[in-house]
């Protein structure tokens, strides 16, 4: 519980420290391109048998998100935790912060089954929020940028 709430201060941290020194949206990052968005429960129709973990082994949590097997790391695919690798190569890591224009501010903590590409799919915890996110955003397209830690 501790540690939730730790991560979760955290996150308000860098969420605000971002906003704060970012007039607009322009901020320093590295352009990932424009991604289809959807949004995914804790539920085993749209998950595997472990709804409630990542592919890291993670629990999910709220501004997280699972990204396409196209725009993720090899190697963080591979290990299924961040790789050592350095931050080039145009792939995403287990980790990083995504702004996504008109969304907000995410973690990429999950993986995507591998019929999708150039897709985020942003974890939401009810059917509520879920039908509320496809209403505004399913399927269609955003700016994605990944935000470099200062």
């Amino acid at each position: 519980m501790k540690k939730r709430i730790l991560n979760s201060l955290i996150i308000l941290a860098i969420k605000a420290t971002v906003l704060a020194s970012t007039p607009s949206k322009t901020f320093e990052g590295q352009y990932v391109g424009r991604e289809t968005l959807t949004a995914y429960r804790s539920v085993r129709e749209q998950t595997d048998d472990t709804p409630f973990n990542t592919s890291t082994g993670a629990h999910v949590h709220a501004g997280g998100v699972a990204v396409s097997r196209d725009l993720l790391c090899l190697d963080c695919r591979r290990l299924h935790r961040r790789c050592p690798c350095p931050m080039g190569g145009g792939r995403l890591h287990y980790g990083d912060w995504l702004y996504i224009d008109g969304v907000g501010f995410f973690e990429v903590n999950d993986i995507m089954g591998a019929r999708a590409t150039k897709h985020i799919d942003v974890w939401v915890s009810s059917l509520a929020e879920e039908k509320a996110f496809d209403r505004r955003f399913r399927g269609t397209t955003a700016d994605v940028w990944r935000i470099e830690a200062k």
